[in-house]
């Protein structure tokens, strides 16, 4: 393994938003050990990371809004030495099919869903207003909320021919996806009743291991049959009853290499008493057979006085999903069922957002948990995504700063920031719109739009000029210049990210 990551050019750590800092920090421990570059960052090798902040952060048990943004990667102390570029253009608007009408049909779509990963509509919340808002789902995407609602979803997403004649191309790129498990197991289980053909069931053996020496005392307090009934996430259940032709996801990482990883989605084509029969139908190797065996699978509850086993076929039936498992997917057909409103950040945008057309996307709303039959809750922490933004801004006009202005840097004071003033001038440096004679304010510019910066100039001989001045304004993205002068005030062009 130290030879392979000897010769490797780049790692590549897509949808990593979704892991934890710890995960980072890690790689770059390991890397400098194992290449023997204690100082160098990754042990000097290149590291690309994927992913949108609008979409869902680190999960962790009963977290709070401020222990789940601590532990995202941009918080790490790696997070400064990573270069953002910004993804700027629509690919799905490129289709040279799309008529005029479709192409702005889907252009409106598309800035509704970046509205809503944004936090830029709906009306705050009472209880938490400046995170949490209730947006109105056009009527265009709504199922009504009555008797027949979940029948109607369902047979949007999947119709008669697709539940009997099952194929990789017809279940590839369609899915039910709800905020919780209970419900996704409900609608599985409704789905598979409606398949024609005979059901088996898998019965799994579980056990309480011991944390200690208490072994006895555990299999007398915790007996086979209360084992049996408890369900956790990430585990199959204790009762497993699939069909043929039904559609699967796997729970763990079985061979990487054979394309049989966790999240990979399956039908099953034969039942047999100790394997599991199926093709893959996601990733590389698409149609390709395997066969899937019983594993034990453990977790380790902080609820639970033990580690709990299972010994189960390491699959769950999918034509229903969590939010969070649809992360990355692109589907052509996708229901969205809001049995109650999502409870994290990004989670409703990535509901959403998993929808190529605005034609292959249906919401479901219980109208008893929102204040009317359409509208639904969204939580985006604005906050943050507006702190990661002036970050990569921050660093990118500080080298404009310097070559502009050899002899004066401007930090920047509205962001936490301890340490050497000079490198915190390094890693906050606003860009800052300022002419050659410093000492005059009037053409001072903030460059973050709609903010009050409060900064000030610093010569580099260490004197102050202009401490704390405070800038406001409200000037748009879109009418700020972009052309340095050394003559004139100059400011930073918002229309394209970086520079």
């Amino acid at each position: 393994m130290a030879a392979l990551i000897n010769e490797t050019s780049l790692i590549i750590w897509d949808e990593s938003p979704m892991n934890d800092r710890r995960c980072f920090e890690t790689l770059d421990r390991t890397l400098r050990d194992v290449l023997d570059e204690p100082n160098r960052i990754f042990g000097g090798k290149s590291v690309m990371l994927g992913g949108d902040f609008r979409q869902t952060l680190p999960v962790k048990k009963a977290a709070t809004r401020d222990e789940t943004i601590q532990s995202s990667v941009a918080k790490s102390y790696l997070w400064p030495h990573f270069k953002v570029h910004y993804l700027t253009e629509n690919m799905r608007l490129n289709n040279e099919n799309l008529s005029d009408v479709d192409r702005q049909r889907m252009s409106s779509f598309a800035q509704w869903l970046l509205d809503i990963g944004n936090g830029q509509i709906g009306t705050p919340d009472d209880s938490d207003p400046e995170n949490t808002s209730w947006i109105d789902i056009p009527d265009e995407y709504c199922i009504p909320n009555d008797d027949q609602g979940i029948a109607q979803l369902i047979k949007f997403i999947y119709d008669d021919d697709t539940l009997q004649h099952p194929s990789a191309a017809k279940l590839q790129d369609k899915a039910i996806i709800c905020p919780k498990n209970d419900m996704v197991d409900t609608i599985n289980a409704k789905i598979l009743s409606l398949l024609s053909t005979t059901t088996r069931v898998y019965i799994s053996h579980d056990d309480a291991v011991p944390h200690g020496h208490d072994g006895g005392e555990v299999e007398l307090l915790y007996p086979k049959e209360y084992l049996n009934t408890l369900t956790f996430a990430g585990l199959p259940p204790h009762r497993l009853e699939l069909k043929i032709g039904t559609p699967v996801m796997l729970l763990r990482n079985i061979n990487i290499a054979g394309g049989l990883c966790n999240g990979t989605r399956l039908i099953v084509t034969q039942l047999l008493p100790k394997v599991i029969e199926a093709r893959i139908i996601t990733g590389t190797r698409v149609s390709q057979k395997v066969f899937l065996p019983r594993i034990p699978l453990t977790t380790r509850d902080p609820r639970t006085p033990f580690v709990f086993k299972r010994k189960q076929f390491p699959v769950k039936i999918c034509y229903a999903m969590t939010i969070n498992k649809a992360q990355g997917q692109s589907l052509k057909k996708i229901g969205v069922y809001l049995s109650e409103p999502v409870f994290s950040h990004g989670q409703l945008y990535v509901a959403l957002s998993r929808a190529t057309t605005p034609d292959g996307l249906k919401i479901l709303i219980d109208s008893q948990h929102t204040k009317s039959p359409t509208a639904t809750k969204n939580i985006v922490y604005k906050s943050f995504l507006l702190e990661l933004d002036s970050q990569q801004v921050n660093f990118v006009l500080y080298a404009l700063i310097v070559n502009f202005l050899p002899n004066y840097y401007v930090p920047y004071r509205t962001m936490a920031a301890t340490g050497d003033p000079n490198r915190m001038a390094e890693a906050k440096g606003k860009m800052i719109a300022i002419e050659q004679d410093v000492t005059t304010v009037a053409n001072l510019r903030p460059t973050h739009y709609n903010r009050t910066i409060e900064c000030y100039v610093v010569s580099k001989d260490g004197s102050n000029i202009n401490k704390s001045l405070s800038i406001s304004s409200a000037t748009s993205r879109s009418s700020m210049p972009n052309q340095v002068s050394r003559s004139k005030a100059v400011a930073v062009n918002f229309n394209s990210r970086i520079p």
